[in-house]
């Protein structure tokens, strides 16, 4: 571009230059020829015709040359002019045409260039794509090969623990059978109970608390039964003519504390009205006879089934006399603060359930227990100390 401008610049001057010779020669030639014609028509010599006449030259012989097509001076330098001025402008359009196609190779120059890079750059943004879509492939594939080995992992865990969780429960099933056929053969034992501190969970009104796993149910069960003669001969049970307990969780803490009390003690964690009527009864009929003593402690569980609890034990009672035997309602011992029971539910099933009963003695271990020292551990289980107070107070009232 600067060149271009250079020869612009030049050409221009150049014009101005011959512009200016081209109006100095016309006036120079027109003040000569005119004075020169006019001298020799009137027979005067001009400048030249003077100093041709002082050289003995005549002015026609100037006339002759005129008319003859000789250039003066002034000619000569005019034609010089014109052929520079030619000369002068093919240059200057020569530089303009190579000022033009250096542009244009620069031009195209420029092109090929953007052109390398725009490919350079498509060629980068492939490559980061690929390597993209490599490195999520590889992701993916390891995450999913994580993934499965963690569930094969916990699936192994899973099945482990459910393998030793069924031995564990076999175990402690043959272990309970075994000694419950020991308490069964063995009139006026008890079968041991093992202490437990699980919370009692009692349930919501109108249902049934569901039962929590122990270590054994403290009733003989029917598996002697199962070991005994043939199906359709009943199990020989002998009458238990000392104490049988039948309760929940409390009943279940209350044998540990005691040591079992010399009673037969059929309880269990959690339960209430369906398990007194589908299992507990059935477990204390057989062993019920002259001289038994059967002592009922359920209810913290499901107060709201008192009505039910009243029906099922006079039935038993009144069909436990028959046999000579006794049987008695204990109430409800008292609660503090838990999640599942309060004071005031066991009050009312307290108030209620004495009135309901026939042929059953109730024995009011709630109100004596006022001013003992009771100590609640969790809300609905006592001590030790408790339990053997409570227990004492209803072996008294028999």
């Amino acid at each position: 571009m600067k060149r271009l401008v250079s020869v612009l610049a030049l050409l221009a001057l150049i014009c101005t230059f011959v512009a200016g010779t081209y109006v100095f020669g016309n006036e120079f030639i027109g003040a000569a020829g005119p004075v020169s014609e006019a001298a020799a028509d009137a027979g005067v010599a001009g400048p030249v015709s003077e100093a041709a006449a002082d050289a003995g030259v005549a002015g026609p012989v100037l006339e002759a040359a005129a008319n003859a097509g000789v250039a003066g001076p002034g000619q000569d330098d005019t034609a010089g002019e014109d052929s520079a001025e030619a000369q002068a402008d093919s240059e200057a359009a020569q530089d303009i045409k190579e000022s033009q196609q250096a542009d244009s190779a620069a031009a195209e120059e420029t092109i090929t260039v953007t052109s390398a890079q725009e490919d350079l750059t498509k060629a980068e943004t492939q490559d980061s794509a690929k390597a993209d879509k490599k490195a999520t492939s590889q992701d993916a594939g390891r995450a999913d090969k994580k993934a499965t080995t963690q569930d094969a992992g916990q699936a192994d865990k899973k099945a482990t623990s459910q393998a030793e969780a069924q031995t564990k429960a076999q175990a402690e099933t043959q272990a309970s059978a075994q000694a419950e056929q020991q308490a069964a053969a063995q009139p006026g034992t008890q079968v041991p109970a093992q202490p437990t501190a699980q919370a009692e969970v009692p349930a919501q009104p109108g249902t049934q608390a569901p039962a929590q796993p122990t270590a054994q149910d403290q009733a003989p069960s029917n598996a002697q039964a199962a070991q005994a003669t043939p199906a359709n001969q009943a199990p020989a049970v002998d009458v238990f003519p000392g104490v049988i307990f039948i309760g929940d969780s409390r009943c279940v803490q209350m044998q540990a504390a005691v040591d079992g009390g010399g009673c037969m003690w059929i309880c269990k964690n959690s339960m209430g009205y369906d398990w007194f009527e589908s299992y507990a009864v059935g477990q204390a009929d057989p062993r019920v006879g002259r001289g038994t003593k059967v002592v009922i402690c359920l209810g913290v569980n499901d107060t709201d089934h008192v009505n039910q609890y009243a029906a099922l034990t006079n039935q038993k009672a009144a069909e436990w006399a028959q046999r000579g035997a006794k049987t008695y309602y204990v109430s409800v011992n008292p609660v503090s603060t838990n999640p599942y029971r309060t004071e005031d539910e066991v009050e009312q099933f307290n108030t209620t359930l004495p009135g309901l009963l026939s042929g059953v003695t109730w024995i009011d271990t709630h109100s004596a227990l006022a001013g003992t020292g009771l100590h609640i551990v969790d809300g609905l289980h006592y001590d030790d100390n408790s339990y053997l107070t409570i227990f004492n107070l209803i072996m008294g009232s028999l």
